[in-house]
């Protein structure tokens, strides 16, 4: 009764005519409350938050579900909207009548999956940056190719204790790889650098290797002695958030420290013997 007696007013009208004299009559019907919107396009958010499990695994068989869900009969397209959005079965309305409908997952997994992505995209490329200004220092593109054998060493570990533990491989262990990462290449740094020095006094590879690794030794173990159990009270305290961090640096730095003094020096032996029958023939 209220809206009918809405006074309208328009160009040219003398007077306000009431709504109930125009031609629009008000209805009751049922309607949104309220209409969110991202991007000008109309959005139904769903919520959702997990106990007891990573948001990683939860995420998974999120998606797991959607692909089956977009790939009964669109494949292809599917293909191609998946990293962004899961199609719904019948784009073109038919049996489901979901034109124009799209599923996409926001929130907490959109901004891990982001970080994940600029985090793996700046190791590639600080692995790349590293290598490169190892080459200008040694001024050789070999001894940092083996210097760089010491990364995929300690990622064992990373795994390997991730695996051991059921720590999830989240942001903070990623982190901790990049921290087990420079520390591996350091002391792999150490057994080459004094190698080639003893090379240079005229001793052959086999005989210099042997006593970088025995001289250099004694500061490789100290140096990862004193990150293992600096980080151990962080890795067995369940409820610090860094907890992830502390073990991906304690099982990639034990395993690289104990890998990379056999590897490298074998992986220096050999390619240096190399080297040296090529140059004398």
């Amino acid at each position: 009764d209220a809206l009918r007696t809405v006074p309208i007013t328009g160009q040219g009208a003398m007077s306000p005519i009431q709504l109930q004299n125009l031609v629009a009559e008000p209805t009751m019907a049922e309607s949104a409350v309220e209409v969110n919107h991202l991007a000008l396009a109309r959005v139904v958010d769903i919520y959702a938050n997990v106990e007891g499990r990573d948001i990683g695994s939860v995420s998974g068989e999120i998606e797991k579900v959607l692909n089956e869900w977009g790939n009964r009969k669109q494949p292809a397209a599917n293909a191609v909207a998946r990293q962004v959005s899961w199609m719904p079965p019948d784009p073109g309305g038919g049996e489901d009548g979901l034109a124009g409908y799209a599923v996409t997952m926001r929130g907490e997994v959109a901004s891990m999956n982001e970080s994940f992505n600029s985090l793996g995209f700046g190791m590639i490329l600080s692995g790349i940056l590293i290598y490169l200004i190892m080459v200008a220092q040694f001024r050789s593109f070999l001894d940092p190719f083996i210097i760089m054998f010491a990364v995929p060493l300690g990622v064992i570990g990373v795994l390997g204790i991730l695996w051991l533990t059921s720590t999830t491989f989240n942001i903070q262990s990623l982190m901790g790889g990049v921290f087990m990462i420079g520390i591996a290449v350091t002391n792999s740094i150490l057994l080459i650098e004094f190698a080639n020095r003893l090379r240079a006094e005229g001793k052959p590879a086999y005989e210099a290797a042997i006593e970088a690794g025995s001289v250099r030794l004694r500061p490789i173990l100290m140096t990862a002695l004193a990150m293992v159990f600096g980080l151990i009270p962080l890795a067995l305290h369940e409820g610090d958030p860094t907890m992830p961090l502390a073990r991906a640096v304690i099982g990639g730095l034990t395993a690289s420290t104990i890998l990379t003094i056999f590897v490298v020096p074998s992986l220096y032996v050999i390619f240096k013997s190399r080297n040296k029958v090529r140059q004398t023939a």
